[in-house]
């Protein structure tokens, strides 16, 4: 009786939802379980009475949250955009309604970028100023041509958050799609620290909400719609996605607004100085190292590798997350070049990619 109550109940929060549903999101499963197995006392008149009212009160409290996020998900889509910098593309969310917009830093590479075009809900396409960045951060500052007013989220703050706490993430995975708005998804705060090596410098919000390529930039909101974290990178669990917290940005507002660019501590020292590098942005999907984006220009590019290729190996070495090719890259030396196998479209393309020193002001691999 009891098992079948919780998937009901289950499968009923889902729908009743009625957005993209996050398995790991935990309020109606983990919450409705832990409700029943305490529902019933050793000894009771009528225990499955109790579960009956336990699972009546757990589906009001679902449909009081569906009410709730209907009423801010408007707000929340409007105010969420598509970003191009450069051939950089990413997401990005308006936080004034004179126009200024939050997205993330790495979008920001070369970091010379002046110009971007912004995608509206709507569809219009707006020219922006990119303004300041935070490179170790990733975080970074655009303020729209126009002077609006323009449709806008309020900036909150982590201080009121916790383990657990609901969120959503809003973001135009795979990129601007004209049939379709920026995709909605439900999860929980999961940690408000990554201790993992790579990307994860600094203090990031960790989330179940699943981001993808094209979300980096987005938004991270709270229950009440307000703007809690910038999507930054994912791992290889479907519950670690790492956003930039919005305090970030609230901290250092006039120096983003002011157009600075910075980094807030000297750039890695795991890196040697002649470590080669490729000019590329990748992350972890599904156990694989996949190319976000590729700087034109760098060696990637001049050798062919585009955005979405899997790379599969880097000499005789096999990879399998940007880990791996870090760690790889770390331990070859400048000059001469490297076989790159990747996986595009189905197929195993060879590529050869220069070794050529890595400038100071480059963080790909």
């Amino acid at each position: 009786m009891h098992t079948k109550l919780i998937t009901a109940v289950t499968l009923a929060g889902s729908c009743l939802l009625g957005i993209a549903f996050n398995p790991t999101f935990g309020v109606p499963s983990a919450g409705v379980a832990i409700a029943i197995a305490g529902a019933a006392p050793a000894v009771a008149a009528d225990p499955e009475a109790d579960v009956v009212e336990t699972v009546a009160d757990t589906l009001a409290d679902l449909r009081a949250f569906e009410r709730r996020t209907a009423r801010i998900t408007g707000r929340m889509l409007a105010a969420t955009v598509s970003v191009s910098l450069g051939a950089n593309e990413g997401s990005g969310v308006i936080v004034s309604p004179d126009g200024y917009v939050l997205t993330v830093g790495h979008v920001f590479e070369p970091p010379d970028l002046s110009r971007a075009t912004v995608r509206m809900a709507d569809g219009r396409r707006i020219g922006a100023r990119a303004l300041g960045c935070i490179f170790d951060r990733d975080i970074g500052l655009l303020k729209l041509d126009d002077a609006g007013p323009w449709p806008y989220a309020e900036m909150g703050s982590i201080e009121s958050l916790e383990e657990g706490s609901p969120c959503f993430a809003l973001g135009h995975t795979g990129g601007y799609d004209p049939h379709r708005p920026a995709v909605l998804r439900a999860g929980q705060i999961s940690a408000f620290q990554s201790p993992r090596r790579g990307w994860s410098r600094g203090r990031f919000l960790e989330s179940s909400c699943i981001i993808n390529k094209g979300d980096s930039g987005g938004p991270l909101f709270d229950a009440d719609g307000n703007v809690i974290g910038i999507h930054s990178r994912i791992y290889e669990r479907l519950h670690q996605n790492l956003h930039v917290p919005i305090d970030v940005g609230h901290d250092n507002w006039d120096r983003l607004v002011a157009g600075e660019r910075w980094r807030e501590r000297a750039p890695s020292t795991r890196f040697r100085r002649d470590s080669p590098y490729f000019g590329v942005q990748v992350q972890n999907i599904d156990g694989k190292c996949v190319v976000d984006s590729v700087v034109p220009g760098l060696p990637a590019h001049r050798a062919g590798i585009r955005s979405g290729d899997v790379i599969t190996r880097l000499g005789s070495t096999p990879i399998r997350s940007t880990e791996s090719l870090t760690y790889r890259l770390q331990r070859m030396r400048v000059g001469g070049t490297v076989d790159v196998a990747v996986q595009r479209e189905g197929e195993i393309v060879e590529i050869e990619v220069a070794l050529e020193r890595r400038p100071t002001e480059t963080r790909s691999d």
